[in-house]
């Protein structure tokens, strides 16, 4: 069962995440990410640009500089991505990117710590991540 859903909140906005395994919340995280942004396109499978970066602290800090990461990527460059697929291992997540021709319709300023807790119960991991809009 793996999924996202967003969430409204008082002065931001934020998602709930469901998944199997490790990749699949780290990447069902950043296309919530990006459907809040109005950048996401799930049919857009051709990851064009990838980067590595190194993990260390927390699961929470591990989310937080994952997705802080991507936030940086569009920012500073100027690209934005419509897709992503992302690997963690060893420490070191690897996250491929999907190009979009569309600006963001929401910007995102952060990901935020708020209340986040990364859960695993059985096999299933949850968390809730608020982004300060």
């Amino acid at each position: 069962m793996n999924g996202y859903e967003i969430i409204e909140t008082t002065a931001d906005v934020g998602i709930d995440v469901t998944a199997d395994s490790v990749d699949a919340l780290f990447t069902l995280a950043a296309r919530g990410m990006l459907d809040i942004m109005g950048l996401l396109d799930i049919n857009s499978d051709s990851y064009k640009f990838s980067k590595r970066i190194t993990l260390s602290g927390t699961m929470e800090d591990w989310l937080v500089d994952v997705l802080t990461a991507i936030l940086g990527e569009m920012e500073f460059d100027e690209i934005f991505f419509s897709n992503v697929f992302i690997i963690i291992s060893n420490n070191m997540a690897e996250i491929k990117f999907a190009m979009s021709h569309r600006r963001p319709v929401t910007d995102i300023k952060a990901v935020t710590y708020h209340n986040l807790v990364v859960r695993k119960n059985d096999r299933i991991y949850t968390t809730r991540i608020i982004f300060d809009v």
